[in-house]
């Protein structure tokens, strides 16, 4: 009974396909066996992705037969963007170098304009100071007022 189980386990594992979690590379000889992880393929289109001006943040999850690409979109005209977007994920997918290139589903969300990363930066707004410096400013800036009203006593 059990060396009947160990065999049809045995079986299914020789008919059913391997490397069930990685994708499948193309590969100069036919001995040759080659996958790449869903997540780093996930990874390298999300930071092409991410690179694309007018997307803030980006998610991928990368199946074995389609590919969906959320990008949010903090500044510019969205048409544009996800035009841009679908330029890049389909430069990126055959770069990759698999067997069966996954099928890409882009989707775009404009982020509200109150939240972070609302407005692309100017070059003419002044940078934003963090609180060590601008604690040191203000200190500075009455240490300054101090001397100037020790001048006017004297």
């Amino acid at each position: 009974m059990l060396a009947a189980l160990i065999g049809l386990w045995l079986l299914g594992c020789a008919l059913l396909p391997g490397l069930r979690r990685g994708l499948e590379m193309t590969v100069p000889t036919p001995r040759l066996r080659a996958a790449l992880d869903r997540t780093a393929a996930a990874r390298v289109v999300q930071d092409r992705t991410t690179a694309v001006p007018g997307v803030v943040r980006a998610r991928v999850n990368a199946g074995r037969r389609r590919l969906r690409v959320l990008a949010e979109v903090g500044f510019g005209d969205p048409d544009q963007v996800e035009a841009e977007v679908v330029r890049v994920v389909g430069s990126a997918l055959p770069e990759l170098g698999l067997t069966r290139t996954p099928t890409p589903r882009v989707r775009i969300r404009v982020r509200p304009r109150g939240e972070l990363h609302g407005q692309p930066p100017s070059p003419e707004e002044p940078r934003v100071h963090t609180a060590a410096s601008t604690a040191s400013a203000s200190a500075s800036a009455s240490a300054s007022a101090s001397a100037s009203a020790e001048r006017k006593e004297v």
